[in-house]
């Protein structure tokens, strides 16, 4: 049976992906191969984003991470880190090849309306 989903993580998650001044945002890890693939991707392209590092001091107290991650994956349909957003539409994470290319089209495409 799937987790309860704590309102207030559905409402965070909400807030991190709602700001289209900065429309890229990629659910990540400090510690993670995969993230800091994706970093250098975004790097390499030129993309900025906002990082929301859930492993980070800041989430740590009373498994706000694990919260987040579950209001995460309640949104997307995915459990795995890294997970990247554009718009508050995700489009998927590290296992993506094209991710990069994708996320340059939907910014120019979020940043038109």
């Amino acid at each position: 049976m799937p987790q309860a989903v704590p309102a207030d993580a559905e409402a965070f998650v909400a807030r991190r992906i709602a700001d289209l001044t900065q429309p890229v945002v990629l659910f990540a890890l400090e510690w993670c191969e995969f993230c800091w693939s994706v970093r250098r991707m975004f790097a390499k392209q030129g993309i900025s984003y906002r990082s929301v590092d859930l492993d980070s001091v800041e989430y740590q107290a009373a498994n706000r991470s694990g919260e987040i991650r579950a209001a995460l994956s309640a949104r997307t349909s995915v459990s795995t880190i890294p997970q990247i957003l554009v718009g508050g539409e995700s489009v998927g994470g590290y296992t993506r090849a094209d991710t990069a290319r994708n996320c340059v089209t939907e910014v120019a495409g979020v940043r038109e309306k």
